[in-house]
């Protein structure tokens, strides 16, 4: 290079300010972007780790509360009503009422009869008839007709039957899946409710009812409260000269004025369900005041009639109704 070259270059590097080719030199090299950021500004930003995601999926998947569905209990799983109308029992009934001391102060003993008359999807009816005999005197008094709900064998009006919940029982030793359903219902002029374990596959199908007031208030005394409980499934239980499939039923029943307790075998294959049952009566100091046995004498399916005119009437009348149904 010549020395006129070179004195040029030198003069032309003189011309720059010192500072400027230091601070070019500092300016830190861009970096290119972050894959996790979202260059165009219309959008949202989107979590790299695909959070919300995974969030928006569990809200989709987490399970709905169960929605209360109206019950009712089917008329082949009740008792009285899987019976076509005319099914009949016999019972007696022997009861003892004690004084303080728990001595004997009465004993009565009472026949009745009952009829099934007739049946609709909610409700039955049943013709009563009963005859005292008491302190040597026999009075026999005269045929009544009552009108039960299915639901819960009283007269009361329903208000609501709901299916609330499901649940498993443990009754001896076996585990019986149950629909737990509440019944509101007015009898007696209180407000009951009814907190009732169905069980569609096990006789008697109502395995378990608890009975409370729907409104206890600010009341100090003792609250209505009556607890019905399965103790056995499937024991063998005599009906006349044979064994039949029964189970053993136990409620217990509290007030103000005291408890009661009953034990009942019971069985599908006679008209109300029970063979025999015993309770005793306590009043509010645990005193013995009552005790009442009932054991059933006879009973029958078919309709319970010396006159063959009436007789005929019947079974004509229950051969439409299976005609309707497209029963056999």
């Amino acid at each position: 290079m010549s020395t006129f070259s070179t004195r040029l270059i030198a003069g032309l590097l003189a011309l720059i300010p010192c500072g400027l080719s230091q601070q070019l030199a500092a300016q830190p090299t861009p970096e290119p972007p972050s894959a996790t950021t979202v260059t165009d500004p219309m959008q949202e930003s989107v979590p790299a780790t695909g959070t919300q995601s995974a969030d928006s999926s569990a809200a989709q998947q987490a399970p709905e509360p169960p929605t209360a569905v109206p019950f009712q209990l089917p008329r082949e799983h009740h008792p009285w009503a899987r019976f076509e109308p005319g099914a009949w029992r016999e019972i007696r009934i022997t009861t003892e009422a004690f004084d303080p001391d728990g001595k004997v102060l009465s004993r009565s003993v009472t026949t009745q009869q009952e009829v099934l008359e007739s049946v609709t999807t909610d409700s039955y009816v049943l013709k009563l008839q009963a005859t005292v005999e008491l302190v040597g005197k026999r009075i026999e008094g005269a045929w009544q007709t009552r009108v039960l709900q299915l639901a819960t064998d009283g007269e009361g009006q329903i208000s609501s039957s709901l299916v609330r919940d499901a649940t498993t029982l443990q009754i001896g030793g076996q585990s019986i899946d149950c629909q737990v359903c509440e019944i509101r219902y007015r009898e007696d002029a209180e407000d009951l409710i009814d907190r009732i374990y169905y069980s569609p596959e096990h006789f008697p199908h109502v395995v378990q009812r608890e009975s409370a007031l729907a409104d206890e208030g600010e009341s100090t005394e003792t609250p209505f409260s009556q607890k019905l409980t399965i103790a056995a499934l499937d024991v063998p239980v005599p009906l006349g000269d044979r064994f039949t499939s029964g189970c053993w039923a136990k409620t217990v029943r509290r007030g103000v004025k005291g408890t009661s307790v009953r034990v009942a075998v019971l069985s599908e294959t006679v008209p109300g369900g029970e063979l025999s049952a015993w309770s005793t009566e306590t009043d509010d100091q645990q005193v013995r005041v009552k005790w009442t046995t009932l054991e059933l004498i006879d009973s029958g399916s078919e309709p319970r009639v010396s006159d063959p005119q009436t007789r005929r009437r019947l079974l004509r009348s229950r051969k439409n109704r299976r005609s309707n149904r497209g029963q056999p």
